[in-house]
């Protein structure tokens, strides 16, 4: 993680600045923003490679910001692994924080489910996104803190109420997603490996999107929330629901590393503005890695600036074809040896609407446009 011995990093945010510091290794992702008066809000948690400690947690050391008194509000977003890296160990320094989870899990025969699981898991030399979660339950019945906080559409999820405002508000998932996911039963949740962890399912509708409204500026974070068939659910009920929609999202962290199934064009069209500005993290860990050749075009597509957090998406080098056949027959394995990971980082002013946001990029963070 060479790019953290840049001293840039190290320069905290003014108290009247926005900032979103996106981290996106190549597997997992992580949003550490700072709503003003030294408040700060965590999405999501992962960790480096070769790194033991969640990434939120090193920066904000690396700001010296104590993250127990800082840290007002935690979400997890959906459990999937490249979201909950090193969760249990954040949730337990940030002790004062409200720990947010979907409401499609929140419920006791889910908890009781999920703590029978942590416990097996203890008996083998492994850890799922299951034990992590039973984890966090255990440290917060210890410390005699409530359960996680259950977040669906309308859910105020943090409100720095100081001047100047900064309202972070769930946007999903929505009611029919909560009600589906309820009944379902608890055997169709879990995965039955050497470690038991939680089904992946398709679409992704439990994920929580989040709007970030400040005095100057609006931010969509899209999460994994995919374009659902059921308009109930997934970005066609975000598009449909009742509650009050801020239209003119002028930041966006693109949805599901920028792959097509989360890329809903109503949504850029009419609650997004044109010409935003965009971000993406990679994921590696698929034959084809996100965000591929057509997702960029598409991102780019929206106008605006487009940035990814670390390129390219994954070790590998980039294949081709009559250059492979050669290399194939003497190597089987090849990673790209320049490659680092990265992370993008903007802030702006709470107060004057006329400044543009400056964004920070660093290790292979870098512009989609070049």
């Amino acid at each position: 993680m060479e790019f953290f011995n840049d001293p840039a990093l190290a320069t905290r945010p003014a108290g009247d600045e926005f900032e979103l510091m996106v981290f996106g290794p190549g597997c997992g992702e992580c949003l550490v923003m700072h709503c003003g008066g030294q408040q700060w809000c965590i999405i999501d948690s992962c960790r480096y490679p070769r790194q033991e400690f969640p990434i939120a947690l090193q920066y904000l050391e690396k700001l010296d910001i104590d993250p127990k008194t800082a840290v007002r509000s935690i979400l997890v977003t959906h459990w999937h692994d490249d979201h909950i890296r090193g969760m249990a160990a954040l949730v337990r320094r940030c002790s004062e924080a409200r720990f947010n989870i979907s409401g499609a899990l929140h419920h006791d025969q889910f908890f009781r489910l999920v703590l029978e699981v942590e416990d097996a898991n203890k008996l083998v030399r492994a850890s799922s996104s299951a034990s992590e979660f039973g984890e966090i339950l255990d440290i917060l019945e210890q410390r005699g803190n409530p359960p996680p906080f259950s977040v669906e559409d309308g859910t105020m999820i943090f409100q720095n109420i100081q001047e100047p405002t900064v309202l972070v508000q769930a946007i999903s998932p929505s009611p029919e997603t909560v009600r589906q996911t309820r009944v379902m039963l608890a055997d169709r949740i879990l995965v039955d490996t050497q470690t038991r962890q939680f089904r992946k399912v398709g679409p992704n509708d439990l994920s929580v999107a989040v709007q970030v409204i400040t005095p100057t500026r609006r931010l969509l974070l899209k999460a994994d929330l995919e374009d659902s068939t059921d308009d109930l659910c997934g970005w066609k009920a975000v598009l449909s629901s009742s509650l009050n929609r801020p239209v003119d999202n002028s930041i966006v962290k693109v949805g599901h590393h920028g792959s097509g199934n989360a890329d809903n064009h109503d949504v850029w069209s009419k609650i997004v503005s044109d010409s935003p500005l965009s971000i993406v993290t990679p994921y590696s860990r698929q034959r084809i890695p996100l965000p591929k050749d057509d997702d960029v075009r598409r991102i780019l597509s929206r106008g605006g600036q487009a940035y990814c957090t670390t390129w390219p998406p994954a070790n590998r080098p980039q294949r081709r074809r009559q250059i492979d056949a050669i290399m194939n027959t003497a190597l089987r394995n090849r990673q790209s040896v320049s490659r680092q990971s990265g992370a993008v980082r903007l802030r702006f002013s709470l107060q004057d609407d006329d400044l543009a946001p400056r964004i920070e990029l660093f290790g292979s963070a870098c512009s989609l446009q070049s």
